[in-house]
């Protein structure tokens, strides 16, 4: 948020948690009118409470995640690469998504 152009119009009105559940909680009791949390934990804790609170359109910039393995063990690595690899190309990795958050998050180049 902080590298976001808009944060030095907004900092001064911004509480932080020390926990995404702590911040939901609030929300959902009304003692806060908006949270900024990461898209897909948001995106999961939303599904499952029925999509209890709207998304706005804002953007904080791109996550992008990793799976880290030993360093040496390119045959694992290349295994997992070559299953996502398929679950992407067959799809099953949007239905997953959907399945869990609603929509597809996956980003895709």
């Amino acid at each position: 948020m902080e590298a976001s152009d808009l944060y030095d119009e907004i900092k001064d009105n911004i509480s932080e948690y020390a926990t995404y559940d702590e911040v939901i909680l609030d929300m959902k009791a009304g003692r806060i009118d908006v949270m900024v949390i990461d898209e897909v934990l948001g995106a999961y804790k939303n599904s499952k409470m029925d999509n209890y609170f709207g998304v706005a359109e804002a953007n904080f910039g791109e996550d992008e995640y990793a799976i880290g393995f030993r360093k040496g063990d390119t045959e694992l690595r290349d295994a997992v690469n070559d299953v996502l690899a398929a679950l992407m190309s067959d799809g099953t990795a949007d239905k997953i998504s959907d399945d869990w958050f609603g929509e597809s998050l996956l980003i895709k180049e």
